[in-house]
């Protein structure tokens, strides 16, 4: 079976996505504190790009959209093999 052959075999397969918005740092006191309402600030720059990752690799770059009232990414890069491997990194 050649590569194009293995490729349509298996693009339709579902392929879970996720979006890095950032991190937070908590106390223990303050995790235990938290109530409905409460906002937590991440570390992420709101210029700075998001990444997305597959199977916890990174795989492009983009920022948040609102489309039809539902939070959204547009993709802004695809990252090539070498960027992926070095983000993957980092």
């Amino acid at each position: 079976m050649n590569s194009a052959e293995v490729l349509n075999r298996f693009e339709s397969l579902p392929f879970s996505l996720e979006v890095e918005l950032g991190g937070f740092e908590l106390s223990v006191r303050e995790l235990l504190d938290l109530k409905l309402g409460t906002v937590l600030q991440t570390n992420h720059p709101t210029t700075a790009p998001l990444t997305l990752r597959a199977g916890g690799t990174p795989v492009a770059t983009g920022e948040i959209a609102i489309v039809e009232d539902a939070l959204s990414v547009r993709v802004r890069e695809i990252l090539g093999s070498s960027a992926r491997i070095e983000k993957a990194v980092t």
